[in-house]
């Protein structure tokens, strides 16, 4: 299995302890990859898990490599979103399954209604299920399935916001108020764009 942007790998560390998988991991940050190694040594996974430099927009394996790609809330930081989901099918090896999870523009969300969002992520749009419908279509990736998981997203950001606010409430002498003001910005932003 290949996880394109891979983070600090929890989604890694879960797959292969608990089905016993060989995951790749792939981030463009050497910063959260050096942890994401870290943290597979501390959970004994370092020989499950393989941790790779590189960017998801130009996957650097061969094709027909991975029975799966996974991504999770990564593709919408991407400006080349085509690219991506070309190079996925290209390493993908044959019947194997594109799985990703992201955050998408509604065809129903009014003009300039994300545009902080998109000015935070320095993105000039989002993509819609549609959009990657046609993207995956191009490369001969067909649908399998769907789910609209929209009415979770803005309960998901105001709890991350709560818990955040908790956070600098007892810790706040911990916090960079600068950076928690720019948390609390954008997760403001979602709730509006959730709603």
């Amino acid at each position: 299995m290949l996880d394109i942007d891979s983070g600090y790998g929890g989604t890694a560390r879960h797959l292969a302890g608990t089905h016993g998988c060989r995951v790749t991991g792939l981030s463009i940050s050497e910063v959260e990859n050096e942890r994401h190694r870290k943290m597979n040594e501390a959970k004994g996974l370092q020989d499950r898990i393989d941790v790779v430099d590189g960017n998801f927009e130009d996957i650097p394996f061969p094709g027909n490599s991975f029975d799966i790609v996974w991504s999770q809330d990564a593709m919408l930081h991407s400006g080349a979103r085509d690219q991506v989901i070309a190079d996925v099918s290209r390493v993908l090896k044959p019947g194997g399954e594109f799985i990703f999870t992201d955050l998408m523009q509604a065809v129903q969300c009014p003009e300039g209604m994300l545009q902080p969002i998109l000015d935070r992520l320095l993105l000039e749009n989002m993509a819609s299920p549609g959009y990657c419908r046609g993207a995956a279509a191009r490369v001969a990736l067909r649908e399998l399935s769907y789910e609209d998981l929209t009415p979770h997203l803005t309960t998901h950001h105001a709890k991350v916001l709560e818990d955040m606010e908790s956070l600098a409430a007892h810790n706040g002498h911990l916090l960079d108020e600068n950076n928690v003001q720019r948390a609390r910005t954008g997760l403001h932003h979602w709730v509006e764009g959730g709603d």
